[in-house]
């Protein structure tokens, strides 16, 4: 199992190549499996059902093993690490990592500088692990198309394999994690500052006063301090 999901992880951090090449072989798969079914069948005597059998039964396997790739990097192109975030996720241990440095690339993404983030941390055998994630990886748990990754010097917590602790996801709803918490924080405080603005445009509004009063209770019970969470490029 944790072979698979690193072989699938792999796979999903490089889905945009895997897609355009699945397309390829699709076509190529498709067009080489139609002909060589043509061809045996034209050549194949009606009562020899067993080889006529075999070959059509090859001929759904190459056209599932196809349709299945292209189906996966499609998958991840719009959702990345969807199907081996789940394998992680039932396979994996969880570990408090730390970010050793941020540096930009050559590389864009949307426009933005795609940055390489580099992290440490310390498996359940007590080994440290350094390696390094980019941000146009999207290796985060649960998959989304977009997330704010942790800077340097934050902590934050990620779900790695035993036997592959270099493949890992970031843990974006563990509620342990500071980094996961400062985002949060970060947005209940954006929240109560438009709720605030409002309020101040027409403070005799009760929708703003009771939009008001609301923000500033979540944040309250977020139990919120100062965050400096930046929004980093994805």
């Amino acid at each position: 199992m944790e072979f698979l999901a690193h072989l699938l992880f792999f796979l999903a951090n490089r889905g945009v190549l895997l897609f355009v090449f699945s397309i390829f072989f699709t076509i190529a798969g498709v067009s080489m499996a139609s002909y060589w079914r043509r061809y045996y069948r034209e050549r194949t005597p009606v009562d020899a059902m067993a080889r006529r059998t075999a070959i059509y039964l090859a001929a759904g396997g190459v056209y599932t093993f196809i349709f299945g790739s292209l189906l996966f990097s499609g998958v991840n192109v719009f959702r990345p690490h969807l199907i081996d975030g789940y394998l992680i996720n039932l396979v994996g241990q969880q570990a408090d990592a730390v970010v050793t440095n941020v540096e930009p690339t050559w590389n864009r993404l949307n426009n933005r500088t795609v940055n390489k983030h580099s992290i440490v941390f310390k498996t359940a055998a007590g080994e440290n692990v350094e390696t390094y994630f980019h941000t146009w990886d999207f290796n985060i748990f649960p998959s989304a198309s977009s997330t704010v990754y942790p800077g340097q010097g934050e902590t934050f917590r990620i779900l790695y394999l035993p036997s592959y602790p270099t493949t890992f996801l970031i843990l974006t709803a563990s509620e342990e994690s500071p980094h996961n918490r400062a985002v949060i924080c970060t947005d209940l405080t954006k929240a109560l500052e438009v709720a605030k603005i409002k309020y101040d445009f027409d403070p005799k509004d009760p929708k703003f006063k009771t939009a008001l009063d609301e923000a500033a209770k979540r944040l309250i019970d977020a139990k919120c301090g100062a965050s400096t969470v930046d929004e980093r490029p994805f």
